[in-house]
């Protein structure tokens, strides 16, 4: 082996070597030819088909930044590799008269040294934050760049010896590590079921006792506060039942983890805190005169695990709940109405006493187990639930046959409580209907049976309004919508459940005759005095005419002598009140397909459609804040949250201002188009399954930049609520 310093690097023809060493770091493309040229030579006396090249200082990846800064010009931040592929298809953005032109053969070799490994890429993000800082960037900054930091477990051990590799430890930050590396190895491998350890060892930094420790009540109150005041960590409050822990429930688990899982050392190397009565006590014995660079280096590994952490569970079933409304069903008990919920399905719901504004007033809210039964205006004062539902949805409000529900929201650090229902009036559904559904007649007060007939009320005939879903097309007027009670026609193919809305269409036949064998809507009238109406099949038996239900437990029903039978209208479907994209409300690809009148297939497997709805103009962005960790080695993807009013997005490649595609951006208030923005956080859920999205609103075009792919900055027409704009973007 020849070793030597600036007197190879030309004029030297030695054919067989065939390994190079690089030893020596250089941005001279013409001095890292001339070394690598060393070896290029045929070889004479060996055969030689390749060269080994061992770049130990990774001057190739130098030759690299040229055309990374090269679309840095045009507002395009991406990584080598991402830069060459896009300067091979000839996407840059230049301006007039400007051109670069590259060798195939030397686009060819860039391309392959480009190829990262995740030791490469962990050093290159690395490399670049801290000549972007100016200092070292933290380990949670580097995590942030999407990089994988298997390489600093498996390698190096812990954070610290790699930042050292880089020669970026100071003198002091390297005696600690030296006297500590135990505690820092264990720092960054412990497994974390839970956020509890890493928040143990945040409320003991912040309280200055890492090395003393703290009375066991007021670390648990403390760290109970910590969790609550965080969107993702929050959810690690909630019990195996679902429900949030209270505060003395969780200072008793408190103890158990991860106190005491750090008192048995389980997962460490060693015991590093002990349990003592009341206390939680350090065994960690720091020198004075270092603790203070012991506690900093400590502290931006519980930053970087706690980072860690939170980005593997901002799901949307773990932190939009914290911003969707929650909708409750307006139920009874002996006839009085309550709210009822499910707790499973939203663990967020209060709990105990809790204030909520109705109508612009405080209230007193008794959050029970599956239900509240009771509000006051004081305490001690009478219960005004019923009398405030009845207010709101009449007399009949959450009685068996009706259908009322209620929104519970939650603004910063108040609820409130806002009615929601099939024909509310346009501030009961404020914020909530953003597609102008279609509306058709709504006969609200007819009490239509599917069982015996029953009388007409003297408001029969009160007709509103209501949009609905179906998946037959209607026309309001031949079509309207009636409420039922009974259970008889809860079979068939189109089982109608009791309570359930309707789609009717006039008939124009008058014969029972011609509506034989058919689900309908009959009217009956008795003499000249009582009318009824009633949903059955009219069948003819032995000469009889017969009313036929579709529920098999229920006999055919003669025709009372005396009653007259007159089709009124053919019965459609049971429907569902479209109540609209509910802002901040969760929606698998398909459920947003069906909220636009679409039937899901490939072409909503894109992140931007186009399309009419009921003959207007809508655009749906479905973006993915996170990309995988594949994607993230190729691309730097633009598509993040700069406020909790703005959005920064990046369009198909091949988008440009002056097409089709990029036009609706663009001009989408010209063409009297709304743009619906869906986003989420990962693309797929701890199982595997498509994550939801989360409706986020319309939003505004506010400036664009480039084209192949085109970035755009909107402003959103409702602002993220803030914890769910904290776990996006912390």
């Amino acid at each position: 082996m020849l070793c030597a310093v600036d007197i190879f690097n030309e004029g030297l023809d030695v054919p067989d070597v065939n390994t190079v060493l690089m030893l020596r770091p250089t941005e001279s493309p013409v001095i890292f030819l001339q070394q690598l040229g060393r070896g290029l030579r045929l070889g004479e006396r060996i055969a030689k088909d390749a060269l080994t090249v061992v770049d130990l200082i990774g001057n190739h990846r130098s030759f690299l930044r040229k055309p990374q800064a090269l679309l840095a010009l045009t507002g395009q931040d991406v990584p080598p590799g991402a830069a060459l592929r896009l300067i091979r298809d000839g996407l840059l953005d230049l301006p007039p008269g400007c051109s670069v032109d590259f060798e195939t053969e030397a686009l060819d070799m860039l391309e392959q040294v480009s190829k990262l490994s995740r030791e490469d890429r962990l050093v290159y993000e690395y490399t670049m934050l801290r000549d972007a800082y100016g200092h070292r960037p933290s380990a949670a900054e580097v995590f942030a760049s999407g990089v994988h930091f298997e390489p600093v477990k498996d390698r190096y051990g812990t954070w610290h010896e790699f930042v050292a590799a880089q020669g970026d430890l100071t003198d002091e930050e390297q005696a600690v590590l030296d006297a500590h590396r135990a505690w820092f190895r264990d720092l960054l491998m412990t497994q974390m079921q839970k956020s509890y350890k890493m928040v143990a060892l945040e409320v003991l930094l912040a309280e200055e006792a890492l090395t003393t420790g703290l009375d066991v009540r007021a670390m648990a109150a403390r760290a109970h506060a910590r969790l609550c005041r965080d969107p993702v960590l929050r959810a690690d409050l909630r019990d195996r039942a679902g429900g949030a822990a209270s505060v003395a429930d969780f200072a008793t688990r408190w103890r158990e983890f991860p106190l005491q899982i750090f008192h048995d050392a389980k997962g460490f190397s060693t015991r590093w805190f002990r349990l003592a009565g009341d206390r939680f006590e350090s065994e960690l014995s720091v020198a004075p005169e270092i603790q203070a660079t012991f506690a900093a280096m400590t502290a931006e590994l519980v930053e970087f695990r706690l980072r860690e952490y939170k980005a593997r569970h901002r799901y949307a079933q773990e932190v939009v709940p914290f911003a969707a409304p929650i909708a409750l069903k307006v139920s009874h008990t002996a006839g009085n109405p309550i709210l009822r919920f499910d707790r499973s399905r939203r663990s967020d719901i209060p709990e105990g006493e809790v204030p909520v504004m109705v109508d612009g007033e405080a209230l007193r809210f008794s959050f029970r187990k599956i239900a509240v039964n009771v509000v006051t205006e004081r305490p001690g004062g009478p219960n005004v639930l019923p009398s405030r539902m009845r207010n709101w949805f009449g007399v009949n409000a959450g009685l068996p046959g009706t259908r009322h529900e209620v929104l519970l929201e939650r603004l910063g650090e108040v609820w409130r409580l806002r009615p929601l229902r099939p024909g509310a009036s346009e501030v009961e559904t404020e914020g909530n209907e953003v597609i102008p559904f279609p509306r058709v007649p709504f006969y609200e007060s007819l009490r239509v049976a599917c069982g015996p007939g029953v009388a007409f009320g003297a408001d029969a005939d009160k007709r509103s309004a209501i949009a609905v879903t179906a998946s037959a097309t209607f026309d309001p007027r031949r079509h309207f919508v009636v409420p039922t009670e009974g259970d008889s026609m809860d079979g068939g193919e189109r089982p109608i459940r009791e309570g359930a809305l309707v789609l009717c269409e006039w008939l124009d036949a008058t014969r029972p005759e011609d509506v034989e064998g058919k689900p309908c809507l009959l009217s009956g009238v008795v003499g000249s005095d009582l009318a009824f109406a009633q949903i059955k099949v009219p069948i003819r038996k032995d000469g009889r005419w017969l009313l036929r239900s579709a529920n098999p437990r229920y006999a055919d029903q003669p025709v009372d002598e005396g009653t007259t039978l007159r089709p009124v209208a053919r019965v459609l479907e049971p429907v569902e009140p479209a109540l609209g994209l509910a802002l901040w409300g969760t929606y698998d690809r398909e459920a947003i397909a069906a909220q636009f009148g679409s039937k899901y297939g490939r072409l909503w497997q894109q992140g931007h459609l186009d399309l009419e709805l009921h003959g207007k103009p809508h655009s749906v962005l479905l973006v993915t804040l996170h990309k995988s960790n594949q994607m993230a080695d190729t691309y730097h993807y633009a598509d993040r949250f700069l406020s909790t009013a703005e959005l920064q997005w990046e369009s198909q490649n091949q988008t440009v201002p002056t097409d089709k595609r990029g036009r609706a951006i663009l001009d989408h208030a010209h063409q009297g188009r709304t743009l619906h923005l869906f986003a989420r956080f990962h693309g797929k859920t701890k199982d595997q399954h498509g994550e939801p999205f989360v409706y986020c609103g319309p939003v505004h075009y506010l400036r664009h930049q480039g084209e192949k792919p085109m970035r755009v900055w909107f402003q959103l027409e409702h602002p993220l609520p803030r914890d769910l704009y904290r776990a996006w973007t912390e």
